[in-house]
C-alpha cells in the first residue's frame, strides 16, 4: 500500500479580458479598468503601447510587447502555444543573493494557464506562526520541507527560496490534482458586469487535461553553493473549447453586448459568484477546491446561466448537461463523510486527511470508512499503508478505545460536514470550543446538528 492523496479541484485566478482570453491584446485596452484589480497589472500596464497593438495576437509580438496580463494568465483560452521568459523578482533589485538568476523560459501550451499556489510558498502557512496559524508541515507528508534549507537574506521575505522546499511543497500541492478527474475553475476578482468588491467571479469551468513539469531557474554559471529555486508556476492545460463539449465560459461578454444594444436586464443576475463560504478556495491565485466548494460553484454557474437564458434567450443546453453530469459525479465522490480527514486531524491523528483517504479507498463506494478506522485501531498495519500506520501509536489507540459512545457519535456526525482543518480544530473538542466562546456539550450538537453551522457562521 502507498499513500493516496485526497482528490481536489483547483481554482486559477485570471484578469478580465474584453475578447475572451484568446491570446490577443484587449480590443479596447484603455477601457479595461477591471484588470487593474491585480497589482502586477496596475503597476505595469501601459495603455499607450497596448492601444497601439489593440486586438493583435501575442504570437505576432515580441515578449517586450506583451501586456502584463499575460503573466497573470489572461491567455488561458489561446489556441496556440508560446514561451515567455520569467525573471526571478529578486534578481531585479541588485540583490547579491539572487544576481546569478537568469530569465528562464516557461512554455505555455495551447489552452493552458500557469497555476501558481501562492499560499503554499508562504512561510507562515507552511511552518505556522505564533498567532496560531497551523502550518502545512503538520497536515501533509512534507518531511523534506525544513526552515533549515532556507538561505539567510539581507532583507525580509515572507516567501520560501530554496529549491528543495519548492519541490516538496509544489509536488504535494499538485499530487492532489488528478488529470481528467479534477475540475479547474477560472475566476476573476473584478469584471465590468458588477461593482461588488471582494467577491470572486467564476468566468469558466473545465477539466484538468494535463499538468506541466516543474521548471528550475536558469543560472549564470555554476549555482553550487548559491541559492537554487524553482519557478512556482506549473502549466495546467484544460478542456474548455468553443463548442462547450467539456466545460464552458460564462456568457459575460455576450451580456455586455446585449446590454449595450438596449436589452433590459440586470447584468449582475447573470454573474456566477464563487461560494462565499469557500472564499479561501478561490484565493491566493491558485488553490485547492474541495468537493463541496466545487458543487456550490457549479450550482452558482447553473443559476446564472438560467438567468441569461431568460434575459436574452441564450442557449444553455450544453452547459446545463455538462454541469448536471459533473454534479452527479461530484456527489458520488463526496461521499457521506467529507470531513473525516479534518476530524481525524483535529483529534491528533498525524496526517489525518491521508488516513481518511486510505479508509475511504478501503471502504469502497458504499462502505463506511469509520468501520475501517475502528478496525485500524486493533491493527493499524492491516488497514493503513506503513507510512501512516506507524503514526498510530498506543496512546492514540488507547484514547479512542476508551472513548464513550456519545463522543464517538459526535465525531462521526461532525465528519458528515465539509470542514476545513481550522473549522474542525475549533469544533472537535469541548476544550477548543470553550476557547472559542462556544459553551455547548457534544450532546447538544447531537440533538441539533444545525448548531455546527450556526456557531461557526462568519
Amino acid at each position: 500500500m502507498s499513500i493516496s492523496f485526497p482528490l481536489k479541484h483547483v481554482s486559477i485566478r485570471v484578469p478580465w479580458h474584453d475578447s475572451g482570453w484568446n491570446g490577443t491584446i484587449c480590443a479596447s485596452p484603455a477601457r479595461n479598468s477591471s484588470c487593474l484589480k491585480l497589482v502586477n497589472i496596475a503597476e505595469s500596464k501601459n495603455d499607450e503601447i497596448e492601444e497601439r497593438n489593440a486586438g493583435r495576437s501575442i504570437k505576432d509580438l515580441t515578449q517586450n510587447e506583451y501586456p502584463p496580463c499575460v503573466m497573470e494568465r489572461a491567455t488561458f483560452m489561446a489556441d496556440f502555444s508560446f514561451s515567455r521568459a520569467h525573471s526571478h523578482p529578486y534578481s531585479k533589485h541588485d540583490n547579491e543573493t539572487h544576481s546569478h538568476f537568469l530569465p528562464t523560459p516557461l512554455y505555455h501550451p495551447a489552452y493552458s494557464a500557469a497555476g501558481l499556489p501562492f499560499r503554499w510558498m508562504n512561510k507562515k502557512f507552511v511552518f505556522g506562526d505564533s498567532n496560531g496559524q497551523r502550518g502545512f508541515t503538520k497536515n501533509f507528508p512534507l518531511e523534506d520541507v525544513s526552515e533549515q534549507n532556507e538561505p539567510v537574506l539581507s532583507f525580509n521575505s515572507a516567501w520560501l527560496q530554496d529549491y528543495r522546499n519548492h519541490d516538496a511543497l509544489l509536488q504535494c500541492f499538485w499530487n492532489h490534482i488528478k488529470v481528467e478527474e479534477s475540475l479547474v475553475f477560472f475566476y476573476a476578482k473584478q469584471i465590468p458586469l458588477v461593482e461588488e468588491i471582494g467577491r470572486r467571479v467564476i468566468v469558466g469551468v473545465g477539466r484538468v487535461k494535463s499538468i506541466g513539469p516543474l521548471t528550475e531557474y536558469a543560472y549564470d554559471g555554476d549555482p553550487a553553493g548559491k541559492i537554487r529555486s524553482y519557478l512556482w508556476e506549473r502549466m495546467v492545460t484544460h478542456s474548455i473549447r468553443a463548442d462547450f463539449v467539456d466545460g464552458f465560459l460564462m456568457p459575460y461578454h455576450e451580456a455586455l453586448e446585449r446590454a449595450e444594444n438596449g436589452a433590459a436586464f440586470d447584468l449582475s443576475d447573470v454573474v456566477a459568484f464563487a461560494p462565499d463560504d469557500h472564499f479561501d478556495e478561490f484565493s491566493y491565485a491558485t488553490e485547492h477546491v474541495g468537493t463541496d466548494g466545487a458543487i456550490s460553484a457549479l450550482m452558482a454557474c447553473r443559476a446564472a446561466l438560467l438567468q441569461a437564458e431568460k434575459a436574452w434567450d441564450y442557449s444553455t443546453s450544453k452547459q446545463q448537461q455538462w454541469i448536471d453530469r459533473e454534479l452527479g459525479r461530484l456527489w458520488k465522490k463526496r461521499g457521506a463523510f467529507p470531513g473525516l480527514g479534518a476530524v481525524l486531524n483535529a483529534t491528533g491523528i498525524p496526517l489525518g486527511n491521508f488516513v481518511a483517504q486510505s479508509l475511504i479507498d478501503r471502504a469502497g463506494e458504499n462502505g463506511n470508512p469509520w468501520d475501517e478506522w475502528f478496525q485500524a485501531l486493533n491493527d493499524p498495519g492491516s488497514v493503513l499503508p506503513k507510512e501512516l500506520a506507524q503514526n498510530i501509536d498506543r496512546t492514540i489507540i488507547a484514547s479512542w478505545q476508551r472513548m464513550n459512545e456519545e463522543r464517538r457519535s459526535f465525531l462521526q456526525t461532525l465528519s458528515r460536514l465539509d470542514l476545513s482543518d481550522d473549522q474542525a480544530n475549533v469544533l472537535a473538542t469541548p476544550e477548543t470550543r470553550r476557547d472559542n466562546g462556544i459553551e455547548l456539550s457534544d450532546s447538544v450538537f447531537l440533538e441539533n446538528p444545525y448548531l455546527f453551522f450556526m456557531k461557526r457562521r462568519g
